[in-house]
């Protein structure tokens, strides 16, 4: 896993993932006001749980986390961003 902080305005879409389609990882970044705990889930199109973490955002802004894909096979995901007053979801493919 790799975090780095970029201090930005808001953009128009807080949850942001790439690249997509992906192989073996993933960069999932996020906007927030301000210090905050995530839960960062991954999913089959069934909705079964695949990976779940935790991402502790120390400043409000732009954070970027590292997901690994490593071990899924090819298809589409579903990642869930959560935090305490938040709920975001995309989907990704992996190659």
């Amino acid at each position: 896993m790799v975090f780095s902080k970029r201090p930005i305005p808001e953009p128009a879409q807080p949850l942001k993932v790439f690249p997509n389609p992906a192989q073996e990882q993933t960069t999932v970044e996020l906007w927030t006001e301000g210090p905050t705990q995530t839960t960062i889930s991954l999913h089959n199109l069934s909705g079964k749980l695949l990976r779940q973490e935790t991402w502790n955002i120390a400043e409000g802004g732009l954070s970027q986390y590292t997901l690994s894909l490593t071990g899924l096979a090819q298809g589409m995901y579903v990642v869930m961003v959560v935090d305490k007053a938040n709920y975001y979801i995309t989907k990704i493919s992996q190659q």
